[in-house]
């Protein structure tokens, strides 16, 4: 008895299931992937009240920096109750869930198979840091459960291949995702999900992605760098085109997009101007230039939202030409969109022939010859090679020079983004 219960201690609890799940929803209006019902529509928006919540979340964060004077109206116990019940109820929902008399630990015996955990259908409502310890796990499924985020984590789990969330409640996915280097299916279908981190373009052994019935509107471009993908499921969004690299994918071979928004157009649109910290910030990353330990974070947020030109693989920002098109694939017409950093060509149909008129003045050359990886890679740490690891690692922890790698940037990636 003594020896069974040692050993449970031992077991490290790796989820929280709430059977109070399915109620919760109801009593909240949410809708419930598990055990569906008809949600009612929602009568009142309350709009005085998601202005006087986001004006004080606003000034919140605006005062750390500034003096400024409270405002005259506080938000009243009123308001604060419909906020938490009707506008951020998936919030309140979520914490009920996960603080409730009945919740119930859910641990991983050590005795089974370490290679294999199944939670579908045990109402889990978290998975805890505790999934970490089972280093080799290589099958993950926890679908149709109550979901609404993961643990950082999870990126210990570098064995992983196979990992389904479908039919779940989850919203964001944590950057950490990227570090699953041996990933070969991520089933993320029938959740709440309208982005996907930057990380997850490491995961260059993915096989299958699936994405469908979520709330994307955009189609994130960073698919177009899973190289190694060959089944890609987006159907059920309202995304209106499909970003053109992922159509360039080598090992493509099957694309559902049933049910979506799609807009056959052709159009060509200029966005923004031409600005000098924009040309400077270009020259900057094309060259693989150093940066000053000292860069200022407004800098560091701009450096860090840079984009890949479709074309020539060229840095570019809030300056550029949106190309709107059609292609096909496998038989099949898409509506495609992609940026150029400069007016490459007019016509989508030219875009080939462009490719042999000579050197291309944008291609990033000295960043390519630097070993440095992709522009719309160069702040994604965790798709960095070990060449890459040590230069950073090194021009980050030098203090013999008041400058730094480009490459360093990355550090910041996801605390002036995300958090600000």
């Amino acid at each position: 008895m003594g020896n069974t219960q040692s050993s449970m201690n031992r077991d490290p609890v790796i989820a929280r299931s709430n059977p109070s799940a399915p109620g919760v929803l109801r009593l909240y209006n949410l809708e419930d992937h598990v055990f569906p019902y008809k949600v009612a529509k929602s009568v009142e928006s309350y709009p005085s009240v998601h202005l006087a919540t986001s004006l004080s979340s606003f000034e919140r964060l605006v005062s750390r920096h500034l003096p400024l004077s409270p405002r005259l109206e506080e938000i009243t116990g009123k308001e604060m109750d419909i906020y938490h019940n009707v506008v951020n109820k998936e919030e309140t929902a979520w914490e009920i869930l996960t603080s409730g008399e009945r919740v119930t630990n859910i641990r991983h015996n050590s005795k089974e198979d370490r290679s294999q955990v199944y939670m579908c259908r045990q109402f889990v409502v978290e998975i805890t840091e505790g999934i970490g310890e089972i280093r080799d796990l290589k099958i993950l499924q926890a679908c149709c459960n109550y979901l609404t985020r993961l643990p950082q984590h999870i990126g210990c789990l570098t064995n992983l291949k196979v990992l389904v969330l479908s039919k779940n409640r989850i919203q964001k996915l944590p950057e950490e995702i990227g570090l699953l280097k041996n990933l070969r299916e991520l089933n993320l279908s029938q959740n709440l999900l309208s982005s996907l981190p930057k990380g997850i373009s490491a995961l260059k052994a993915l096989n299958a992605l699936h994405i469908d019935n979520n709330l994307f509107v955009v189609l994130p471009s960073v698919i177009g760098r899973l190289y190694g993908l060959k089944y890609l499921n987006v159907s059920n969004n309202k995304i209106q085109n499909i970003p053109l690299e992922i159509l360039k994918l080598p090992f493509l071979i099957e694309l559902a997009a049933t049910s979506c928004n799609f807009t056959p157009e052709e159009t060509v649109e200029y966005i923004g101007h031409v600005t000098l910290k924009e040309t400077c910030s270009r020259h900057l990353v094309r060259n693989n230039l150093n940066v000053r330990r000292s860069i200022d974070k407004p800098l560091i947020r701009y450096l860090l939202s840079v984009e890949e030109c479709s074309f020539c693989g060229g840095p570019l920002f809030e300056n550029y030409y949106l190309h709107r098109s059609m292609q096909t694939f496998d038989s099949e017409r898409f509506p495609i969109v992609y940026k150029l950093c400069v007016k490459h060509y007019v016509r989508h149909e030219d875009r080939i022939t462009t490719l042999f008129l000579g050197p291309l003045k944008t291609y990033p050359q000295r960043l390519i010859k630097s070993n440095m990886p992709l522009v719309s890679e160069l702040f994604n740490h965790f798709g960095y090679n070990d060449e890459q690891k040590r230069i950073f690692n090194q021009g980050w922890s030098s203090e013999e020079t008041d400058q730094m790698p480009l490459i360093c940037l990355s550090k910041y990636a996801g605390m002036y983004i995300e958090k600000n």
